[in-house]
């Protein structure tokens, strides 16, 4: 009886873990509560650039291991972009990435990016998205996600789809990962 409670325990530990690999984009986060998830953008109409020689500015003395680069290939009107900058607007989100282990270090600069913003959620950097064995942090105080006509994010709903169909158990490096993209990588930079 000891050996099965035992046994129980263990398993109901390991499968917690083991589905816990990936965690993107708690939607029942008040931070992402004007996010409509449902509305996903075609990843045909995306690229990504990793660069695994990044170097941060900042001078932490934990730093990230790379640097990763969504971007949207169209861009559109969104009603305030032309008139203002004199283009079109172009949606785009970067996440420097950490191994898993610096995951107390990511949350706080979460929190930090957050706290510091001057936008307004869901227009609020300092997403945070756990995958296999890293953390990819977004550091900017403002993203470039939102239409500003529509208020349609762009970025998170495609992302979350994206992250949440890929398989860490293919191999465990950041190049397995991005491997299982459906999109356009432009580089790869590897150390």
């Amino acid at each position: 009886m000891k050996y099965l409670l035992t046994s129980l325990i263990f398993l109901l530990c390991f499968s917690h873990s083991f589905c816990q690999r990936i965690h993107v984009y708690d939607t029942t986060e008040k931070h992402y509560r004007k996010t409509d998830f449902q509305k996903v953008d075609s990843p045909e109409l995306w690229t990504f650039e990793l660069d695994t020689s990044y170097v941060a500015s900042k001078k932490d003395r934990i730093s990230a291991i790379g640097k990763i680069r969504f971007q949207r290939t169209k861009s559109m009107d969104d009603g305030i972009s032309q008139e203002v900058y004199g283009k079109l607007w172009t949606p785009y989100i970067e996440f420097e990435i950490f191994p898993r282990k610096d995951s107390l270090y990511c949350a706080t600069q979460s929190k930090k990016t957050r706290l510091i913003s001057s936008c307004k959620v869901p227009e609020t950097g300092g997403d945070l998205l756990k995958v296999g064995d890293f953390i990819f942090l977004n550091t900017d105080v403002c993203l470039e996600c939102i239409r500003y006509d529509t208020g349609t994010d762009y970025c998170r709903p495609l992302l979350k789809k994206v992250f949440e169909k890929v398989n860490v158990h293919k191999g465990g490096s950041l190049l397995d990962i991005v491997k299982q993209f459906p999109f356009e990588k432009i580089k790869r930079t590897s150390r």
